[in-house]
């Protein structure tokens, strides 16, 4: 927290990322019990801090640790965006009036067409356009991420 207050001295802070890995490739390394009583706590109170200074806070924690999801919204997490081991479509049903979650955007071959491109971004909006999201776009193409500009717009504002 004091160093997060120093950042805030010095900086335009508008977001904590909080590093803390969780989990491996197959599951979380403790349970959530373990995470209730260990971790949440401490998470929490960072969190509440941050939520204090009109802060976001965003928990990284790398592996298989959706069993561990209801712990981050317990904690105050506002966003997770997990590796891709992850069943995210079954996170965002689940938990994603309650938490942010990073979601990886469809993976199209070099060659798609561009009314491939485009039924992939509106397939991938009206799935995840519920709920915010952040969507994962470094390995997508220039043309993907415009089509799914398009149709958030449309999805959301009927443009």
């Amino acid at each position: 927290i004091a160093i997060i207050q120093k950042s805030i001295d010095a900086l335009d802070v508008k977001e904590v990322l909080f590093h803390d890995d969780w989990g491996s490739q197959r599951a979380p390394f403790f349970s959530i019990e373990t995470c209730r009583e260990m971790i949440v706590p401490y998470i929490r109170r960072i969190a509440d801090f941050c939520h204090s200074k009109g802060l976001i806070f965003q928990q990284h924690s790398c592996g298989k640790n959706e069993l561990l999801v209801p712990a981050m919204i317990e904690a105050g997490v506002d966003m997770w965006s997990g590796q891709p081991m992850n069943d995210k479509a079954m996170l965002y049903e689940k938990y994603g009036k309650d938490i942010i979650l990073g979601v990886d955007v469809p993976e199209l071959p070099e060659d798609a067409s561009d009314d491939e491109i485009e039924a992939a971004a509106k397939a991938f909006v009206t799935q995840y356009g519920k709920y915010p999201i952040v969507a994962n776009i470094r390995l997508a193409s220039r043309k993907l991420v415009e089509a799914l500009y398009r149709q958030s717009r449309i999805y959301l504002c009927g443009e």
